[in-house]
This record gives C-alpha cells, structure tokens and sequence, in this order.
C-alpha cells in the first residue's frame, strides 16, 4: 500500500517545488513601478532592526550622521527665517533626530512617521530632554492635520519614495498645510545618482540578522527604470519553512525641470535648489537636490 502512494506524494513534491519555482521566478522579474511589496513598517523584527540603523551613527544606513543632521536643522532655521515658537513639521520623522533639534532650539515640533518603535524611541529621547514634541503614527498620505506650519520637512529622500499618484497627493496635503508664508524643504536624488549606480543581483544566506531571527536566504536585485528615472532594490527573503517576501524600495530621481513642472501642479514654487540640506551649491553632477519651495 505504502509502495502505491510513493509516487502521489513524490508527483506532489514536485508539483508544489514547481509552483514554488514559478512564483519565485515571477518575483525576480521587474515589476510595475512602485507596485508594492510586503509590508515591514509594523514588523516588529524588522522595524527594531530598521530603528538600530536609524541610530548607528558609523553606518549611516538609514539616516545621516548626527552632525549633519544637527548642521541640516540649523542651515534651515537660517534660510527660512524662522524664530522661537515657529511650527515645524516633520513627515517621515523616524526616531525624531530633526525634531529634536527643532525643538531644542525652541520650535513648537510635530514629527509623523509609520513605525511605532521608531516613535517610541523617539517619544522617550524626548521626554528624557525635557522636550514637548508630538508624535504621530500614522500614513501621511491619509492624515488629516488641521494646524498650519511655517516649515514642513521632508529629509534623506522620502519624497523619491512614493510613486506618482502618492506624490502629487501628498503635495496638494502639504500645501494645504502651509502657512501663507510658509516653506517646504525636502531633499531628492538626481538623474546623475542613477546613471552611476551598480547594479546589484546576489544571493546569500543568513541567521539572526536584520530580516529574520531565524535563517534565511536572501535574493537581492537591482532594477534601473530610465525612461521613468526610478529605481527598485528588492529584497526576496526565503525562510527554512519555504516562505517567501518580496520587499521593495522604490526611488524617484528627478531632474530640475521635473521637480518643477511636478511642484506647480500643487501650487508650489522652487525658491532655491541647493546640493543638499546644509546650503552646498547645486550643479548637474550632484547626487541630491536640496529643494526650498514656497506656497504659490
């Protein structure tokens, strides 16, 4: 009897193996751009991982080194003139180091951002300071905030984050809320970033690392979109389980007369573009654009 049902479960074996294959190979495969991948923002693992890159300094994975944020945050009070008691808010704030710096220096500060460990982090740095700053978690896309700003930020590339109907969407909410005299200053990458770029297809196993606590293969792919100047790094995690997550960084690189044509469409205005946050000159070579733009 057992001799009978040996090829069944063997032909089941290989059936799954090839559904498995198939649906692997269909994830290696570019997708539409900014099509989604699996969430990770409210995992706790990987969203404790994301946080201890936030804050490694040495690495400067996921956000700039202290220094430059602190240089960032006081080149903005400059440029936009703004005093004690100025309203600042921060979308995709993480872990709160521009709030903090914000509120230091005496800004009423309001940080959004999708990660609750991230916000925890940052609602204890600030409670430890003595400071006042309000956090909210949440998807800025679908908030709706009544108060009015004199300056909203954006920093480390967000914006290239969101496909275009997010975009313009997110846009329209920022001038919204805006003050009359208000500004915008957020950061992209270029076009120039992109062409130099290396493309990236490697695999490796792992344990106990930043995806998964347990061990894990990990397919790792690069795919460059030029017509549209976007860029996918995605990250394909197989478990011993067989599960399997795509996960999807999308970037949006912009040249000058992009950006523009897409900030008029929200009644925005590029007052200055500079090579980063901190005031550095802008030429076509720069990997960033730093963007200062004002309500039309």
């Amino acid at each position: 009897m057992s001799e009978k049902k040996q090829p069944l479960v063997e032909n089941q074996s290989i059936d799954s193996g090839r559904i498995w294959f198939e649906h692997l190979e269909s994830l290696i495969e570019p997708p539409h751009p900014f099509s989604a991948g699996a969430p990770f923002w409210d995992d706790p693992y990987i969203s404790k991982n994301l946080l201890n890159s936030f804050i490694d300094a040495e690495k400067g994975v996921a956000s700039r080194p202290p220094e430059v944020i602190l240089s960032s945050v006081e080149w903005m009070i400059s440029r936009c003139g703004l005093d004690r008691g100025s309203c600042i808010l921060d979308l995709g704030c993480g872990p709160g180091p521009y709030c903090q710096h914000f509120a230091e220096m005496g800004m009423k500060v309001t940080g959004v951002d999708l990660s609750i460990t991230s916000l925890r982090y940052a609602s204890v740095v600030a409670q430890s300071s003595g400071l006042e700053i309000e956090y909210l978690e949440g998807d800025y896309l679908q908030m709706q905030i009544d108060e009015k700003f004199d300056l909203i930020i954006m920093a480390y590339g967000d914006l290239c984050t969101l496909g275009p109907d997010d975009r313009d969407l997110l846009l329209r909410k920022v001038h919204s809320w805006l003050k009359p005299d208000g500004y915008f200053v957020f950061d992209v990458v270029t076009y120039s970033r992109l062409q130099h770029l290396d493309q990236v297809n490697r695999w490796y196993t792992s344990h106990d690392s930043f995806w998964r606590s347990g061990p894990y293969l990990l397919l790792e792919h690069s795919f460059d979109y030029l017509k549209e100047g976007v860029r996918l790094e995605q990250y394909i995690v197989i478990e011993d389980n067989g599960k399997i997550a795509a996960y999807r960084f999308w970037y949006k690189h912009y040249s000058e007369m992009e950006l523009e044509k897409v900030l008029r469409k929200a009644d925005l205005e590029i007052e200055n573009i500079y090579g980063d946050l901190i005031g550095s000159s802008y030429s076509e070579e720069c990997d960033w654009m730093g963007v200062v733009t004002r309500p039309l």
